[in-house]
């Protein structure tokens, strides 16, 4: 059971790098845009999950189910892998701007 909260705890935390980079590879002018898309996807594929899980359950059990997991969180953690070659690259074409007090 502390195994299962402490997963459960250290999988949400790349929400913040993620949501993150989104603002820093965007114009500023799109940015709550991006974000509102980041969100929604986000919920979408996080909401369908325990019904894609539920799904291979029912076709098997609980047990297998349960071991899929591990497999797409590192597909995951390798996509984000491959996403981070880009980041600087896409940062370079972000325009510039400079915040200023009037």
């Amino acid at each position: 059971m502390v195994f299962l909260f402490a997963f459960g705890i250290l999988v949400m935390t790349f929400i913040a790098g993620a949501a993150a980079v989104t603002q820093d590879v965007i114009h500023p002018g799109l940015r709550a845009t991006s974000y509102a898309f980041t969100v929604a996807i986000q919920n979408t594929l996080g909401s369908a999950a325990p019904v894609i899980l539920g799904k291979i359950s029912d076709l098997s059990n609980i047990r297998t189910a349960m071991a899929v997991v591990p497999f797409v969180l590192v597909i995951a953690a390798f996509l984000f892998y491959m996403g981070s070659k880009y980041y600087l690259k896409d940062m370079d074409k972000v325009a510039k701007i400079n915040l200023e007090i009037a």
